[in-house]
């Protein structure tokens, strides 16, 4: 290993161990401050869980209790789950050491988490538990508020589980992505009656094992159970002058004047907008959770204001938008379909308020086809200073490209799109199903010419020309190991893995779902195996596994998505006309993520690709982790993420390194990687390297 400093984040590769080291960070905010609980009073976002009251159940932004006021002794036990040790946070609030537990395990990771000062609380968790037996002084009225933070999953729905305390459920479905998104530290908080001493809390799984960072409970009435006396006052008396409150109550909110506000946001974008006829939008904010996708330089039909809509976020769970008084409010959303080419592929709910506004929304279908600006329009009322979206999928994830709020009613520009008439004729696909082939190539050890024509929607690929072509029936199968020489499997919905254990395999127009690890195992052994046509799904994977793994492969026009990794290519890899992007974040299991990895081996091709690293702390698009190597191509693939998009700084043996005519993206960073887009050793050949979004050299 090279002994000379590294910048922070910089990636390097221990030959000893065989083990990476992260180049990216941790815990980037993807989008403006939310808060991370209801104020209190209001109702929380977890369907069955009480209005918090403000003298017994305060939620506090940081997540910290007020101080108890009783005329007895004040009780408060604070407990660190996953903490073998005591903790302090920053407000000076000592948590003990992890104990009462009944099961579980402990998980500990080392983001950054919003919404807190107290990181080192939420960066661990206690998970699977069935409950807490806390003991308490005396029987009673006490207050609970428990800490979360999700640092594992990344999407909603993926856990979701229940809380009861002394019998009695008080959060009957808690998705914590889904009400802060990743990493953002949140607090839920109910008060409990006590008749013993010792307050029960038990966990129920719904989806996934429960989890849990923290337990505060601090006892609210007397141990008679009263309330206990009021705490001494020692502000000033109110003036004797001040007029009394009025004897009926206030009115109800009025709609604030027509006209008097108007808001836009550039959704996905960190950059201000000034769009066609001239109304600015604001860079994207507000937003939980979610990824962002952005659709290069096509054009978008029903508008004057293309790149508005040439980008979206996706799979967000909602956005919190603030406006200046309670009140109606009309929301515009701009959408466009820029990823799917057939009807049903994406399908969504929008809510505003907890109001279903746009039920099974199929942007697609609706707009009349695939890259074609739609707008969607509604009222809402909104009761305080801050407006909540929801979005929800029904198939596939939601994505937006504009919002706009104005107050309703008030005089506003003609829009710059329209929806146009609903047509129920689904738009001919972008790119020609490939013809199928029975015969698999003889193995090589150079990278074979492509035997197919690269895909041309949007000049780089993407869902509507990867992946199993429109109008195959697939048959349904579990894992399978190849042990025959020349085998094909074609057209199967395989909920597990492949193993190949034999020459001249074939896989193709096939989905492969549920791997619990590699979706395509290759054996080191073996020749001339060929990936083709298929979608592989990492979706409910634990941890960071590849892809495919781990030489002597061919893989085109392949659909990669949720997964740790993408492909292991450690020798005789071609890899290419293929979609990888939407990786799950195991940045806090101390995983080395990178879209396509290299350990060891030569002749590789990456050629006309889209490698999307959207791991905030991420490793990189391309990563090649070794000394020395020879024929490697790296030509005419669209690149984004990581730390340095393109990493092979270690690689000073290496000959034949051609990095060619490739394309950076700024979609997650503004150098396309957080440090940069490109780290490479100098005896690479490096030409008409160019930054996507402008053209301009790299």
């Amino acid at each position: 290993m090279p002994s000379t400093p590294q910048p922070k984040g910089h990636p390097a590769f221990s030959q000893q161990h065989g083990r990476h080291r992260s180049i990216g960070r941790s815990g980037r905010s993807g989008g403006a401050t939310v808060l991370a609980a209801p104020p209190a009073g209001r109702r929380s976002g977890s369907r069955g869980l009480r209005g918090v009251a403000a003298a017994t159940s305060a939620l506090v932004a940081a997540g910290f209790l007020v101080a108890n006021a009783s005329a007895e002794t004040p009780f408060d036990l604070n407990v660190a789950a996953g903490h073998s040790s005591s903790y302090t946070d920053p407000s000076g609030t000592v948590y003990a050491a992890d104990k009462h537990y009944s099961d579980g395990s402990v998980y500990r990771g080392g983001v950054n988490i919003r919404g807190t000062k107290a990181d080192a609380l939420y960066q661990r968790h206690r998970w699977g538990m069935s409950g807490y037996a806390l003991p308490v002084d005396c029987a009673g009225t006490y207050n609970v508020t428990l800490h979360f933070a999700e640092t594992v999953m990344n999407k909603s729905g993926r856990r979701v589980f229940g809380v009861a305390a002394e019998g009695t459920t008080k959060i009957a479905k808690l998705d914590v992505f889904a009400a802060v998104g990743v990493n953002r530290a949140l607090q839920r908080s109910f008060d409990v009656t006590v008749k013993d001493g010792t307050l029960n809390l038990d966990f129920q799984r719904i989806v996934e094992d429960p989890m849990v960072s923290g337990i505060q409970v601090s006892r609210t009435s007397n141990c008679s159970g009263s309330a206990p006396a009021p705490a001494p006052s020692t502000s000033a008396p109110a003036p004797t002058t001040q007029a009394p409150a009025p004897s009926t109550p206030a009115p109800a909110p009025s709609t604030p004047a027509a006209g008097s506000f108007s808001g836009r946001l550039n959704v996905a974008s960190n950059s201000s907008y000034t769009d066609a006829s001239g109304k600015v939008w604001s860079p994207d904010a507000g937003f939980v959770g979610g990824s962002v996708w952005q659709g290069g330089d096509k054009a978008i039909a029903n508008t004057t204001s293309d790149t508005l809509y040439r980008k979206h976020r996706w799979g967000m769970s909602g956005y919190k938008i603030s406006v200046p008084s309670p009140g109606k409010y009309e929301v515009d959303l701009h959408l466009a379909e820029l990823v799917f080419s057939s009807p049903g592929r994406r399908v969504f709910d929008v809510t505003a308020e907890g109001a279903l506004k746009l039920d099974n929304l199929d942007v697609l279908a609706k707009a009349g086809g695939p890259d074609r600006a739609l707008t969607e329009t509604f009222v809402v009322d909104v009761q305080d200073g801050t407006l909540n979206l929801g979005f929800s999928a029904s198939a596939d994830d939601p994505m937006v490209s504009g919002i706009e709020v104005s107050t309703a009613g008030a005089s506003q520009p003609a829009p710059t799109t329209s929806a146009p008439a609903p047509t129920t004729q689904a738009p001919a696909p972008t790119t020609a199903a490939p013809a199928p082939t029975t015969q698999a190539p003889a193995p090589t050890t150079a990278a074979p010419a492509p035997t197919t024509q690269a895909p041309s929607s949007g000049g780089f690929p993407n869902a509507s020309n990867t992946g199993v072509p429109a109008g195959v029936t697939l048959k349904p199968s579990g894992s399978i190991t190849v042990t025959q020489n020349g085998t094909v499997i074609d057209g199967l919905d395989v909920s597990g893995s492949i193993r190949v254990q034999a020459n001249n395999v074939t896989i193709k127009r096939t989905r492969i779902r549920n791997p619990g690890g590699q979706a395509i195992t290759v054996s080191p052994s073996t020749s001339g195996t060929v990936i083709e046509d298929v979608e592989l799904d990492g979706t409910g994977n634990k941890d960071s596994s590849s892809a495919v793994g781990d030489s002597n492969y061919t893989i085109r026009r392949a659909h990669i998505h949720h997964f740790g990794e993408g492909p292991r290519a450690n020798g005789n890899v071609l890899i290419e006309d293929s979609y990888m992007h939407s990786f799950l974040n195991f940045i806090a299991q101390g995983a080395h993520q990178d879209v396509i990895q290299s350990t060891g081996g030569s002749n590789l091709t990456f050629r006309h690709n889209t490698m999307l690293m959207n791991v905030d702390g991420g490793n990189a698009a391309i990563m090649i982790g070794t000394y020395t190597g020879s024929n490697l191509l790296i030509d005419n693939n669209l690149l984004a993420g990581g730390g340095y998009t393109v990493y092979g700084g270690d690689s000073h043996n290496w000959t034949n390194v051609r990095i060619t005519n490739n394309r950076f993206s700024t979609m997650f960073y503004p150098k396309s990687g957080y440090h940069g887009p490109l780290l490479y050793a100098a005896n690479a050949t490096k030409s008409g390297n160019v930054w996507h979004e402008s053209g301009n050299p790299l």
